[in-house]
């Protein structure tokens, strides 16, 4: 008798759980000393912003100026090399010399315009001083001035081509271009100060212009992409605090803000990315791996939030118990926004200062199904 009770009963659960035409609001029975509803704790429902987290995995990348392509900019053959791979550099370190025949012709037009720019001032000062005394006409002067302008103009394009090769303003002078106006190596330095991630040449390799040959990161900083839910896209800011954790588990984290907000969606992940600025400790995290992002974000206006606890599914439906004044309880759908650890953002069904079950709710749910079967 006593297993037949318990299959009627599971029958009556299960039967009455799948019903679709349940109305959205039902005044639970709490007069009749068989149905009569437990003890139940109840929290009133509030209206205020409320902060919330967004756990969201991301990815570690090279912070902007913090990472450099070091490419030939001339074509060349290399000639020398200071530096190899993991090998930590400061800015302006040599890295290499490229041996270039058109570098040493770009030095030599150098040289060349520096000394027709030093000979044509030496000639404007002398036809200056002799205008002076009126041993020359003031025309031979003033084609001596221009000699000098035309002059100073092909010593600056001459030391522009050298300066877009790399080297430094102090590097473009006649006595710092080697012993010979000729020279062909040309120096290539660091641009920041890093370590060598990729070196991409050999000693004795030609090199074609533009082609890639190093890459320098400084691992100091980091930028980390995380991709958010475009739905949570809209509660977070620049400035919102953020924790990252090592995936998997370990001890490790940093604490960190969002530096800036796609302010579109990824066609690919379909998400909206997010960009985190973060100081490495230790080189941790380094470029390439995932770790776990940890967002504190706040509603940007002032929400229904509830106690999870508060709230039952019958499969997609969420209800809640809202208190009556006798003290009675009702059985109300609700629209859920968002579910957090420990509450429930509300979009429909509540008003702020009602007052919900948030334990025993599960037994004021068998008490409503027993409720629908009498019915």
């Amino acid at each position: 008798m006593i297993h037949k009770s318990f299959l009627f009963l599971a029958w009556l659960l299960v039967s009455t759980s799948a019903c679709t035409d349940t109305p959205v609001e039902r005044l639970l029975p709490s007069d009749d000393a068989a149905t009569r509803q437990p003890a139940t704790e109840v929290s009133v429902v509030s209206e205020e912003t409320t902060s919330y987290t967004i756990p969201l995995p991301g990815t570690v990348e090279a912070a902007p100026g913090h990472v450099a392509q070091v490419s030939a900019p001339i074509s060349g053959r290399v000639a020398s090399v200071h530096a190899h791979d993991g090998d930590r550099v400061r800015a302006g370190d040599t890295l290499l010399e490229l041996e270039s025949l058109e570098y040493a012709n770009l030095v030599a037009n150098f040289a060349e315009a520096r000394a027709e720019e030093t000979y044509a001032e030496q000639q404007a000062a002398r036809l200056e001083t002799l205008v002076e005394e009126g041993i020359s006409p003031q025309r031979m002067l003033e084609k001596a001035v221009a000699d000098l302008e035309r002059a100073r103009a092909t010593t600056q394009a001459a030391m522009a081509r050298l300066r877009a090769l790399g080297l430094p303003a102090g590097r473009v002078q006649p006595t710092a271009l080697g012993q010979s106006p000729t020279n062909s190596l040309l120096p290539i330095v660091s641009p920041i100060d890093g370590i060598i991630e990729f070196h991409g040449v050999e000693l004795g390799q030609s090199v074609l212009a533009y082609s890639q040959m190093l890459r320098i990161v400084d691992n100091s900083s980091v930028l980390i992409k995380g991709f958010v839910p475009p739905d949570d896209a809209a509660d977070l800011r620049v400035g919102t605090p953020v924790r990252i954790v090592e995936s998997g588990g370990l001890s490790r984290s940093l604490e960190t803000r969002i530096a800036g907000i796609n302010p579109s969606v990824d066609a690919v992940s379909r998400s909206v990315v997010v960009n985190i600025i973060s100081t490495t400790d230790a080189g941790w995290p380094r470029i390439g791996q995932t770790v776990q992002l940890i967002i504190q974000a706040a509603s940007a206006e002032p929400v229904l939030s509830i106690p999870l606890s508060a709230v039952v599914y019958d499969g997609a439906s969420a209800t809640v118990y809202v208190q009556q004044p006798d003290g009675g309880f009702t059985a109300r759908r609700i629209s859920v926004v968002r579910t957090n650890p420990e509450s429930v953002i509300v979009g429909s069904g509540l008003a702020a200062g009602e007052v919900v079950a948030v334990s025993n709710v599960f037994s004021l749910k068998a008490l409503d199904r027993l409720s629908q079967y009498a019915e």
